[in-house]
């Protein structure tokens, strides 16, 4: 049988005011008269055993696959929203929406409308997800053949990272050339690598 601790035995005489003694009287005497804890049971008495999750990996050609369909599902969406979004637009189109993507989140789509008596085809851009450029730096829409660029079909600049709607020009036979490019570039600079691209 164990002594229950007398409080003398645990303070220092002269350490502690009396308003201090007395508080830490009344907080031994009711510690003495809850007892002891009761004893911890077995189950808790050890570590726990945590199970272990199952983890499956998929394959790399899986992975990449996945990304891939992503990726064109994004660009679907964009273009069918670019196009119902702009049916009271009043722009005829003759070629698109066309698709445009790159290695960054940004996509962009271009609808091409019927060329004029004079050769000119109105191009509406609509590009989302391009950061805003330092100033005198802008965003070009290129012509291409192959790996060539050819002429430039207009610039313009984006104020936020949201969509950008452009109306430009293509004063040019849209036939001869194959696809659609867009660039940075500097005032008096060649132009950067294609950012996106058809």
């Amino acid at each position: 049988m164990t002594r229950e601790p007398d409080f003398r035995d645990l303070v220092d005489d002269g350490e502690l005011t009396p308003g201090e003694e007395e508080r830490l009287r009344r907080v031994h005497e009711l510690l003495l008269e809850a007892g002891a804890p009761p004893d911890l049971p077995a189950a808790l008495a050890g570590p726990r055993e945590v199970p272990r999750a199952n983890v499956v990996v998929l394959p790399r050609r899986r992975v990449n696959g996945a990304l891939a369909l992503a990726g064109a599902l994004a660009a679907a969406a964009f273009a069918l929203g670019f196009f119902v979004g702009d049916r009271g637009s009043g722009f005829e189109t003759w070629r698109g929406p066309i698709v445009m993507r790159g290695s960054s989140d940004a996509l962009a789509s271009l609808r091409v409308g019927p060329a004029d008596d004079g050769g000119n085809s109105p191009v509406l851009l609509r590009v989302t997800g391009l950061p805003p450029l330092p100033r005198g730096t802008f965003y070009e829409l290129v012509l291409t053949k192959g790996e060539e660029l050819g002429p430039t079909c207009g610039s313009f600049v984006v104020e936020h990272d949201g969509t950008t709607e452009v109306s430009m020009n293509a004063p040019f036979d849209l036939r001869t050339w194959g696809g659609w490019v867009i660039v940075r570039r500097a005032r008096g600079e060649p132009a950067s690598a294609p950012i996106l691209t058809t």
